[in-house]
């Protein structure tokens, strides 16, 4: 079962569906009418995957997550029921008296669901709380929650034909067995920095523990334990005195007693405190004993070599543990900013402390790293977790995770998000809906899953925004880009293509492969290869040049040219300028159109010729969408565009024109040069044409679509496949061992076997070791001319045995070898 809808009314900021009441060609649904009166509900489509909601401040984004756990099951995470006081302050009925309308001054909000993918049971269950009989097969059920206790099943019987079915308000319990139910991964948990083995011991059921007091009270307790205790020594007077005058001597340290006592007792904790504490140590325990499957019998021996400090003992229980938590995270795959990344528990007086080892080979502390690696550890191990306890697909909600990561670790946080939706124990698995501010945490190859959110003016509440592409979204804007074809920046990985238009055709189709579930290596992952449009190729040597003196290390690049003299010419120049150490660009990332017509599998129908990427478009899809752009944005009537034919299309590349040249060209005749369509408007059509195809119709017209669609879709694959070959040279070539990781390496075992002075000798031969590096990078000029510059500044190659002068600075100036590419 799979949640298709939400529909809310008068819930919070959502009202009713104004745009929706005043639209003359709507039918209302039986649901929507109140005493005669239409309310439409607002209604939210929901991926049959993930989710994302964005939208500005205050438009309701929250609300509508806790409207669909109340929509479900009457309830929210923080076991809010239903209330009068959720109704819409904004609605014009909140203040006045509405006794002509409804039976009371003031209802309950309103909830509805719509589900698919039924099953045989979720339909017998069903069944078995209403009046549906057994000779009715349905695999969509609307389900509604009115005024509260109100409930009713609709099934629909014709296109707006919708059968009631009301349930009995003593059936809520039986209701929340048979629909999935919300879970939320708790975006406010971080992963703490230490934990009692005690305390985690009392979170296994066989396990049973003994112990002083001290160690199975919290953390901040025992700190106060500890305060205490060095208080006590403050009185040195009172140890001479006999106990029973310590009242009446002294009200300071009896004071001091009390707080030792009631620290023990674990009294006057403010108890959100103890609820977050325990909440850690609930992670700590699926971390440990779920995710890493640690045997508990070990961790018992582990808290009893810790008392009596068998040192030893305990390092090797310890490395055991590592290497479980080690094996079974693989978090070096999700946490793609440190490939080297290393969790670990090191033992410290009753606790064990977590420890970070990263790429620089240095230990720290989980309190010393950023917070947003801890929120981020807690959500992986959340879904870790997760999947080891699910026993039925369910609906993941979460509200802004992204808070706390950078635009990298909101990428590695969409990973897990998919993770979610696949379970290989599970038919399908749960639904992920998510709420987010920030355009790095947008998947780009789903732009479909997106429902953005806006604030209506006085009483219109929140209005759900349906054409997303069209919208004024900063969020989407920053995400996309106008027609999500705007030219960015370099990032690890990129595709060089020559214009805007070729972008959006690539991003579009890749996002139509995305919908039909085709193999990774046949379509783009767009959230990690960047598209720029170089706007004309002849600028690729200065970008080229600009790229290489941006970065110390220069990202992957690949590029996509056509098939034509002009481009065979910058290709040529690219190669020149490689070969004269001018760029660092390897020629061989270069893709030609023309590769991808030397595959023998690739189908093209139109007379064979393949020069730019709009060859690789059937005629049958090239001219209908060409006809659609002509009527929607050429502003000619249907009759006229249906001029532009296949037929004609056809005689104009017998010309030896492109497909899409020729289209310009018949375009150009029909309308008596009136109308001129860009190559942009073109390629968004065929986007938009495409992607209307995710349900095939039986006339032959469509049929005939289906059959071109297919063989778009084969030779698009094709190309994708092309691209993410060169995508994976180019970036096992950048994950080789870098050359800056290679001097650092050099220059820090330098240093460490002279770290107060070194001869001029001990100098020179560093510089050497660090030219044979480039040996084998014969492009590194700029390196080479800094090594010379310190050769000659600090005279090294006279008097070896002298020590070098100003040797603080001379390691400093080392670094200059290291950026001096960017210097």
């Amino acid at each position: 079962m799979r949640l298709k809808s939400v529909f809310i009314r008068f819930y919070k900021s959502f009202n009713y569906d104004y745009l929706k009441k005043y639209q003359a060609s709507v039918i209302p649904k039986p649901w929507e009418i109140i005493d005669n009166f239409w309310y439409p509900y607002i209604q939210i489509k929901i991926d049959n995957q993930v989710t994302t909601i964005v939208g500005e401040n205050e438009s309701g984004k929250t609300h509508l997550l806790t409207a669909i756990e109340k929509a479900i099951s009457g309830i929210d995470y923080q076991k809010n029921t239903i209330k009068r006081e959720d109704f819409c302050r904004y609605s014009q009925f909140f203040y006045h008296n509405l006794s002509n309308i409804f039976e009371q001054n003031l209802r309950y909000p309103d909830f509805g669901t719509e589900w698919t993918n039924l099953t045989e049971i979720d339909q017998n269950n069903l069944r078995s709380i209403s009046t549906i009989t057994t000779d009715i097969y349905f695999n969509q059920v609307y389900f509604f929650r009115e005024n509260k206790n109100k409930f009713t099943l609709y099934l629909q019987s014709d296109v707006n034909e919708y059968l009631a079915y009301p349930i009995k308000p003593e059936y809520a319990t039986q209701l929340l067995e048979i629909f999935p139910q919300t879970l939320r991964i708790n975006s406010k948990m971080i992963i703490p920095d230490s934990f009692s083995v005690k305390q985690l011991l009392q979170r296994i059921p066989e396990i049973k523990i003994s112990g002083s007091r001290y160690e199975f009270i919290h953390k901040k307790q025992r700190a106060k334990v500890r305060e205490s205790l060095d208080e006590i020594y403050n009185f040195p007077e009172t140890f001479k005195r006999p106990p029973s005058t310590f009242r009446e001597t002294n009200h300071s340290f009896d004071y001091t007693i009390e707080s030792l006592i009631d620290a023990l007792r674990d009294y006057g904790q403010n108890y959100q405190e103890i609820e977050q504490e325990n909440q850690e140590l609930d992670l700590v325990y699926k971390l440990i004993c779920q995710v890493a499957k640690v045997d508990p019998s070990l961790l018992v021996d582990l808290a009893n070599s810790m008392i009596t400090e068998k040192i030893g003992y305990t390092n090797g229980l310890i490395e055991i543990i590592n290497k479980k938590i080690a094996h079974s995270l693989n978090f070096a795959y999700w946490w793609g900013q440190d490939q080297e990344f290393q969790l670990l528990l090191s033992p410290r007086d009753h606790d064990l402390v977590f420890t970070i080892k990263d790429r620089t080979n240095t230990q720290y502390s989980l309190g010393e790293r950023s917070s947003g690696l801890k929120y981020f550890l807690s959500y992986y191990i959340q879904y870790r977790s997760y999947q080891e306890d699910s026993k039925k697909p369910e609906i993941l909600l979460m509200d802004e995770p992204d808070t706390y990561l950078s635009s990298k670790a909101q990428q590695d946080l969409l990973k897990i998000l998919e993770g979610f939706t696949y379970s290989p124990d599970l038919n399908e698995g749960i639904q992920v809906i998510y709420v987010t501010h920030s355009p790095f945490f947008i998947n780009k190859n789903y732009p479909q899953r997106i429902r953005y959110l806006e604030k209506g003016r006085e009483e219109e509440g929140t209005i759900i925004v349906t054409q997303t592409a069209k919208n004024s979204s900063e969020i989407l804007q920053s995400s996309f880009g106008q027609f999500t074809g705007e030219i960015t920046i370099f990032t690890r990985c990129n595709l060089i293509v020559n214009s805007l238009a070729e972008k959006v055709l690539l991003g579009g189709i890749s996002t139509y492969l995305h919908q039909i579930f085709v193999s990774e290596r046949e379509k783009l992952d767009l959230n990690h290869i960047n598209i720029i449009p170089v706007g004309n190729i002849s600028y690729l040597p200065s970008l080229l040049t600009l790229n290489d003196h941006n970065n110390i290390e220069p990202p992957a690049v690949i590029i996509l040219l056509n098939t034509d003299e002009y481009s065979e010419k910058i290709k040529q120049d690219l190669i020149s300028l490689n070969k004269d150490q001018k760029i660092s660009f390897d020629p061989q990332f270069i893709l030609s159109i023309e590769a991808v017509k030397n595959q023998e599998n690739v189908i093209f129908l139109n007379l064979g010729k393949l020069t730019e990427l709009e060859d690789m478009i059937p005629l049958t899809i090239a001219v209908k969408s060409a006809k659609f752009w002509l009527v929607n944005y050429g502003g000619l009537n249907q009759s006229i565009a249906n001029k532009l034919t296949e037929n004609l299309v056809s005689q104009q590349m017998n010309q030896n024109l492109t497909l899409f040249k020729s289209i310009q060209t018949c375009i150009k005749i029909i309308t008596h040069d009136q109308i001129i369509i860009d190559r942009l408007g073109f390629n968004r059509s065929v986007v938009d044409l495409i992607n209307q195809q995710t349900e095939v119709k039986s006339s032959n017209k469509t049929k005939i679509f289906s059959l071109k669609l297919k063989e778009l879709e084969h030779n698009f694959k094709i190309l994708f496949s092309e691209i993410n070959q060169k995508k994976r040279d180019a970036q096992n070539l950048n994950q080789q061992e870098k050359l800056t990781q290679k001097i650092s390496r050099i220059k820090q075992s330098f240093i460490k076997d002279y770290p107060l002075t070194a001869t001029k000798e001990a100098g020179l031969i560093l510089l050497e070791n660090i030219e044979k590096v480039l040996e084998t990078n014969n492009k590194e000029t700029k390196i080479k001319s800094m090594i010379e510059h310190l050769k000659k500044q600090y005279q090294l190659n006279q008097n070896l045995t002298q020590l070098i002068q100003n040797y603080e600075q001379f390691k400093e100036d080392l670094n200059k070898i290291k950026y001096a590419k960017i210097i």
